[in-house]
């Protein structure tokens, strides 16, 4: 790819909450892009540990950030609220627990403008633990893109073959449109914004490599931290969504929806307990979460291209709620959840 002049503004959004540890090795990285017109907006969403000051400081450090407080309203609110203020043609999310290639702008910038897509992607990013720093790409010579149908980038997304999250992929700001990830819950809010901007695309420009994006695994991370009713919340909304919008989007791209719906449900399921010290609360979340996993079970198990764990689940919650509790409750055991 043809390396891309540094014309239009790219506007990276980096929501900020409770990250102190990995906001300066995030921040750093975006900073030392080879693509240098951009600006940077950390949205401090009420971080209670520190965070605030420094942003700070690297607002009064590089004229290219911009610092915006705001009282905590889940990072999907800020996410929006970044959005809302962006002032760039183009515009990307990073986690700020995460850390990105110095050529990834660069990259997916070129990527774009030479292919004419309004977005661009990668299928994911290189996997790391604290205490390790991901080998990620420090040269883009070798790299090279191709146009998918938005589609199909969708179906990939939806059979989780690639990764829903937002810091994969740079989008056009009038794709992007407003507001576009649902505020009010803390699970799989990234799955309502993607399916929205896929399908705002007729076709997008991937980039096949995961060594642009370095993506933090922690222990605390929103799947991984015990049950809550607001994940029981989030993961029926997103569902409901699913369900709803993805009857006009063919039979190929329902099926898909069907199959992410399972895997949601199924996977939020396992963290609810069941036994003498479950809630009547909890115990309604967790039908509401089987009457899902029930109602897909049979497009899933017939549909050669879901995934095999959720043919698996799906095979065995044909079995009846209690042999699927059971493997619900070994795959969290081992950490088979995902």
């Amino acid at each position: 790819m043809r390396a891309t002049k540094p014309r239009v503004l790219v506007s990276i959004i980096v929501p900020v909450y409770d990250v102190l540890p990995y906001l300066a090795q995030c921040v750093d990285s975006i900073l030392a892009q080879t693509y240098s017109n951009i600006e940077v907006i950390l949205v401090d969403d009420g971080s209670p540990d520190g965070c605030g000051e420094l942003c700070d400081a690297y607002e009064k450090r590089d004229s290219r950030v911009t610092v915006i407080h705001k009282s905590n309203g889940g990072v999907s609110s800020a996410r929006n609220y970044g959005a809302s203020l962006a002032q760039g043609e183009w515009v990307l999310f990073v986690d700020a627990d995460d850390v990105v290639s110095p050529v990834y702008i660069e990259t997916l910038l070129s990527a774009a403008v030479e292919s004419g897509c309004p977005m661009a992607v990668v299928p994911g990013g290189l996997l790391f633990v604290d205490g390790e720093f991901p080998g990620i790409a420090t040269s883009k010579s070798s790299l090279s893109y191709q146009r998918m149908a938005g589609d199909e980038y969708l179906t990939q997304v939806l059979y989780q073959r690639m990764t829903t999250g937002p810091q994969w992929r740079l989008v056009r700001r009038d794709v992007l449109g407003l507001s576009p990830f649902p505020e009010g819950i803390t699970l799989a809010e990234d799955v309502v914004a993607t399916c929205k901007i896929a399908r705002a695309c007729l076709d997008v420009a991937l980039v096949e490599s995961k060594e642009l994006v370095g993506y933090r695994i922690r222990k605390n991370s929103a799947l991984r931290r015990d049950y809550t009713a607001d994940k029981a919340k989030s993961a029926l909304f997103v569902c409901e969504w699913l369900r709803s919008e993805s009857k006009a989007w063919g039979q190929k791209l329902s099926d898909a929806a069907a199959s992410r719906c399972f895997s949601v449900c199924r996977m939020v399921f396992a963290q609810v307990s069941a036994g003498k010290d479950a809630t009547p609360e909890t115990r309604q979340d967790r039908d509401a979460l089987w009457r899902v996993v029930r109602e897909n079970r049979r497009i899933v198990l017939h549909d050669s291209h879901a995934r095999r764990r959720e043919r698996l689940a799906a095979a065995i919650a044909l079995l009846g709620l209690g042999p699927f509790s059971f493997f619900c409750s070994v795959c969290r055991r081992f950490g088979l959840m995902q």
